[in-house]
């Protein structure tokens, strides 16, 4: 019996628990979504023959799907709405991966449904069927509902015109820690206990969050923000500087590429540079 797939819409819990009883995992690991963020990026790398940097400007798939984003939405806000994502998972593929908050962290993990509660889709592959979800949000994490709709039909938009590409990318709603359309790129990480991989949820945190409470450690970038530079009215002598900047920043020592980024914020240029385009690790 082929498996039911499930919609970009909220569902209970009962008929996504359903869903998944009927192989729905097996639609999805291990050919969509990678099980491990070292094997997404090395697909990533097999497909491009590099992996992306900060940015993603080096990746033609990443910087297409901004494109195709803008072309679908042309509202700068809804971008804010939207990652770029290398598609993985560190969980088990029999029960969903759900993302709870406590009103100050999130947290990820794969778990059980309450057959009364609903769920809503955050992050997708696409496919010839529709955008696939692999990850969703409970009832604890708020979201604007037109918001979320409007974001579910442009995720619908952008699939029609890429799944037949079979680009090892993704798309996530970047709504962690902001409204889904605010227009702020903050930059997060999803955190194991490394003394208790299998055990716990993951929690996600804002990077500089993490940087102070665990000083860092071995982390991976699986996440670049969804702006193409046309969404800034840019004209091609400006778009050509902002791209100029990109590159000599790559050769800047890290505090220096940080105190010119916020320089150019301070004069407001921003000019589509922002801090998570040299941040080392978003999620």
């Amino acid at each position: 019996m082929k498996a039911r797939l499930p919609l970009p819409d909220v569902v209970v819990g009962k008929d996504l628990k359903e869903i998944f009883r009927q192989g729905y995992g097996r639609v999805l690991f291990p050919r969509k979504v990678a099980a491990s963020s070292g094997e997404a990026l090395r697909r990533l790398r097999e497909f491009y023959g590099a992996l992306p940097d900060g940015d993603g400007h080096n990746i033609s798939g990443i910087t297409y799907l901004r494109r195709l984003l803008w072309i679908k939405t042309a509202a700068r806000h809804h971008l804010a709405a939207f990652s770029i994502v290398a598609p993985h998972t560190h969980w088990d593929k029999v029960r969903p991966i759900v993302i709870s908050s406590d009103g100050n962290r999130y947290s990820s993990s794969a778990r059980d449904l309450d057959p009364h509660k609903t769920y809503f889709p955050v992050s997708f592959v696409f496919s010839d069927e529709g955008p696939l979800p692999y990850e969703w949000a409970d009832d604890s994490v708020s979201v604007d509902s037109a918001a979320l709709k409007t974001c579910f039909a442009i995720i619908k938009k952008v699939n029609r015109a890429i799944h037949s590409q079979n680009l090892p990318l993704g798309i996530s709603l970047n709504f962690r820690f902001k409204e889904l359309m605010e227009e702020r790129i903050l930059p997060t990480i999803e955190y194991s206990d490394p003394g208790r991989p299998d055990s716990a949820a993951a929690a996600i945190l804002p990077m500089h969050a993490f940087l102070t409470e665990y000083g860092g450690g071995d982390h991976v970038q699986v996440g670049w923000h969804a702006y193409h530079d046309a969404a800034y009215q840019l004209t091609a002598k400006e778009t050509n500087a902002v791209r100029l900047i990109r590159e000599s920043l790559k050769s800047l020592p890290e505090t220096q590429k940080m105190a010119l980024v916020w320089f150019l914020k301070s004069r407001e240029l921003k000019a589509s540079l922002d801090v998570a385009d040299f941040g080392k690790s978003t999620n």
